[in-house]
């Protein structure tokens, strides 16, 4: 089971896309903490992370307060959105984007 899980792990950073941007809730402990360990695991510093209380940041990702006041979201260069959990996995897939030896990372 633990092979299947970290395959399917592996696919989805090589999957990832270079960047990321995480709206998360800044008044939210588990959020804020999150972010925390997000960005030391982001070595490469692919993934901007921006609480939603911040003026004009839902709508610069195309999203609404009320929405971001539900789940975290994290939005690709692309302008794809993801919400709560997928937008977790996302981000750290992105945070963790292993390159092999092809140009910069």
């Amino acid at each position: 089971m633990t092979d299947t899980l970290n395959s399917g792990l592996r696919r989805e950073m090589t999957k990832a896309p270079r960047r990321a941007t995480l709206v998360f809730d800044g008044r939210c402990g588990v959020c804020t903490r999150f972010v925390r360990v997000m960005k030391r695991l982001d070595r490469k510093q692919r993934v901007t992370a921006v609480p939603y209380q911040k003026p004009g940041v839902p709508t610069s990702v195309g999203l609404t307060a009320e929405a971001c006041k539900k789940a975290a979201w994290a939005v690709t260069p692309e302008r794809h959105r993801y919400r709560g959990a997928e937008a977790v996995n996302l981000v750290l897939a992105v945070a963790l984007r292993m390159n092999k030896g092809k140009g910069k990372g």
